[in-house]
């Protein structure tokens, strides 16, 4: 193919803007808060595996900070008195060390921000060395028993672009490893 003709193609692509649209999505329903009545004298260890609840990665662009992993916690993150040691663990059955940088309608591999365990873990109390939900620009709730992975705009140009095939989208692909102390 000439220079010419890429120039032209790739005018035309700046030209036509991309189909952004969201999805409607329904609200989450507020979780339950499963640890009531009267404390416990000592802690007890747990541990969970969750799926994914909801995966947005809708934000295209440059950099939007709108693309989320939201999964429930089988505790309320705000009930410090009755957690503690609370670590977590993601991951994902497909690869997240991928990256593309979407220009109008032309995509174009972009270097990877990291796999999972490098991107940034919310909640509303920030507990397990998570990030709080209040302190991003777009925080997808405000509820205490969802834990939301921010995941990079450019994860997200990559399965805008056709590249993943689709499982990144797919919230069962997503798990979240969590081990904490409650009492």
């Amino acid at each position: 193919m000439s220079w010419p003709r890429i120039a032209a193609l790739v005018l035309v692509s700046l030209t036509l803007p991309p189909n952004l649209e969201a999805p409607p999505e329904e609200p989450l329903e507020r979780g339950a808060c499963p640890l009531t009545g009267a404390l416990a004298e000592a802690w007890t260890p747990r541990t969970a595996v969750v799926r994914g609840l909801r995966v947005r990665l809708n934000g295209l662009g440059a950099r939007t900070h709108a693309n989320w992993v939201l999964f429930r916690l089988p505790f309320d993150a705000d009930q410090t008195k009755r957690i503690r040691h609370v670590r977590f663990s993601a991951g994902s059955a497909s690869r997240t060390d991928v990256g593309a940088l979407r220009v109008g309608s032309m995509c174009f591999p972009f270097p990877s921000d990291g796999s999972v365990d490098r991107w940034a873990l919310y909640t509303t109390s920030g507990v397990g060395s998570t990030e709080r939900f209040r302190w991003h620009p777009a925080p997808p709730t405000n509820d205490p028993t969802i834990a939301g992975i921010n995941v990079p705009t450019r994860v997200a140009n990559h399965v805008a672009c056709g590249r993943d095939e689709g499982h990144l989208r797919d919230p069962e692909d997503w798990t979240l490893t969590i081990d904490w102390e409650e009492r």
